[in-house]
């Protein structure tokens, strides 16, 4: 009797798991709608979103091919869409009878606060033209960016953010110069390494892209440079709509780390979006692992901004324009993950932030990857004595650290990676309003939409 029961159950955990599957197997054939929801309470305009749709692979012959248009009560209006990747595979089962094809799109959204908007993917109708365009000027990898809000800047040699123009408050040029023989610097400097009894090495002393060809390259490469030569990999996206670069290599000076940092930019947005990530191959000594520093010619900001996790605005002044040579040293010693930490010029009412968005430290192969001092601090920079050009304001992330940046040892496998935004912001005449567009960015960029894709 015994045995007739379990053999009726486990017929009957059969049948179930037959019913579930027949229930589950794909009918529909393709991504019909994406719907965004905006929970935080902050209306969006032009944020970008990306979403990865679906077809069956012998119905969808061009990606480029693949509409959106949005639907509003009896209204469908066709929406400007972006083609980032595709991707394809002949793998079939009974959930997937056919094969597949993904196709990852970016589109830019507006979506009330607390409201929600849907958009039909489709292969029907014309490809819609957008009034918010991405204007893309130079030799790469040293790009000019005009978003429309902001003009950004790339490094000729390293593919680095290399200045900002807030167009809309000021045609003001805000950039790193030290001095005329170095030429103008990134202001995004690192990820950057200083190892103990070697050179620090940062992100912006690549100077040798090569582009990268999924067809001849391998993703896990990593060129190696040779004398003054600090080779890297470069990968682009490029559209009316977003402009996405991946840089990836060993860090220079320190052939142990392999780095990568990717920005990406989008039309009507002073928002660049940031990933770093740092890979320790080999144990090394060393004096610490930084990111997140954006980093100035003094006299450009007057004042030091964060926001701390309470949601609460800090101010503190970052320039005397009393005593032009003074020099403000020890600004501020924050958490590594205060939300938001900037600097702003108030008299001319600008300013610019890094919005952090996450943060890791691992080690894949012990479980620990040292970060136990890991902060950020902002600092006027004198120790080139007074009145000499070559200072100048920043702020950074030490994320492996020892007081006074004394030795310490990274062991092998360790993973530091960050992802944030980096914005230009107005400030508002209103004092008490001053800084709100800043805290409505904060907010929402830590807030994302939700998407929904059926």
């Amino acid at each position: 009797m015994r045995l007739i029961f379990r053999l009726v159950t486990v017929l009957g955990i059969f049948a179930a798991d037959s019913r579930l599957a027949a229930q589950q197997i794909d009918t529909v054939k393709r991504t019909q709608t994406i719907t965004l929801h905006e929970r935080a309470g902050v209306a969006r305009t032009a944020a970008l979103v990306e979403a990865t749709v679906r077809f069956e692979r012998d119905v969808l012959k061009d990606a480029a091919a693949v509409r959106l248009s949005r639907v509003a009560g009896g209204a469908v209006t066709a929406v400007p869409c972006q083609v980032l990747g595709v991707s394809s595979h002949a793998a079939t089962d009974s959930f997937a009878p056919a094969p597949q094809t993904f196709v990852q799109l970016a589109f830019l959204a507006d979506v009330p606060a607390k409201g929600t908007v849907s958009y039909k993917v489709s292969l029907e109708g014309a490809a819609a033209a957008s009034d918010r365009v991405l204007k893309i000027t130079g030799a790469e990898p040293g790009l000019a960016i005009e978003t429309g809000p902001a003009v950004f800047e790339l490094h000729k040699p390293s593919g680095q953010l290399l200045s900002f123009t807030p167009k809309a408050v000021s045609g003001n040029r805000l950039v790193f110069l030290q001095n005329k023989q170095a030429g103008e610097l990134p202001f995004h400097w690192n990820p950057d390494i200083w190892t103990v009894g070697g050179q620090w090495g940062h992100t912006s002393d690549w100077n040798a892209a090569m582009t990268f060809d999924p067809a001849r390259h391998k993703a896990e490469a990593a060129l190696v440079g040779e004398g003054k030569s600090h080779a890297y990999f470069l990968r682009q996206w490029r559209g009316p709509l977003v402009y996405r670069s991946t840089r990836w290599g060993r860090m220079p000076f320190v052939p142990q780390a392999d780095v990568a940092v990717t920005y990406t930019f989008s039309a009507g947005s002073p928002v660049v979006g940031v990933q770093s990530l740092v890979e320790i191959r080999e144990n090394l000594a060393l004096h610490t692992i930084r990111d997140a520093e954006l980093v100035f010619s003094r006299h450009q900001f007057d004042t030091a901004v964060w926001i701390d996790k309470d949601r609460k605005l800090h101010r503190a002044a970052a320039y005397d324009y009393n005593d032009k040579d003074r020099s403000l040293k020890d600004i501020a010693k924050l958490p590594p993950d205060v939300p938001c930490v900037g600097l702003a010029n108030e008299r001319k009412g600008y300013g610019i932030a890094l919005v952090v968005l996450s943060r890791t430290a691992i080690n894949k192969r012990t479980g620990h990857a040292a970060d136990e001092q890991a902060h950020f601090y902002i600092r006027d920079y004198d120790e080139h004595g007074r009145g000499s050009p070559a200072n100048f304001l920043y702020f950074v992330r030490p994320l492996v650290y020892r007081s006074g940046y004394l030795p310490t040892t990274v062991a092998a496998g360790s993973l530091y990676a960050e992802q944030s935004a980096i914005i230009v912001f107005k400030l508002q005449a209103d004092p008490v309003r001053r800084y709100q567009e800043l805290l409505d960015w904060q907010t929402a960029m830590t807030n994302p939409l939700e998407v929904v894709v059926d």
